[in-house]
């Protein structure tokens, strides 16, 4: 499996554990945007809306982060699953 893959397919698991995570308690999207949006590396732009700044791949990671460093039960099985498999691909990557 190519290092590509791997994240797509990881990138699409943790995006509907954050959405389960949302709909389960749909107050948390707010808290998480607000952390999000204090991280001052996040690239949030106040004169756009929530959804326009989430388009962004930086804020987009930053809002992802804060729901990962918040809810890190939901995303344990998905990452022990996962590192190994990158580790492996890093490891050799680095013999070529």
């Amino acid at each position: 499996m190519k290092k590509k893959q791997i994240y797509a397919e990881l990138q699409h698991k943790e995006n509907a554990i954050i959405e389960a995570i949302f709909l389960e308690m749909p107050d948390k999207k707010e808290d998480m945007l607000t952390i999000a949006k204090q991280n001052r590396f996040s690239n949030y732009k106040p004169n756009l809306s929530e959804d326009e700044n989430l388009q962004n791949p930086i804020f987009k990671a930053a809002f992802r982060n804060a729901v990962k460093k918040q809810f890190p039960e939901r995303f344990e099985a998905l990452n022990k699953f996962y590192q190994p498999k990158i580790k492996s691909i890093n490891t050799a990557l680095q013999l070529i």
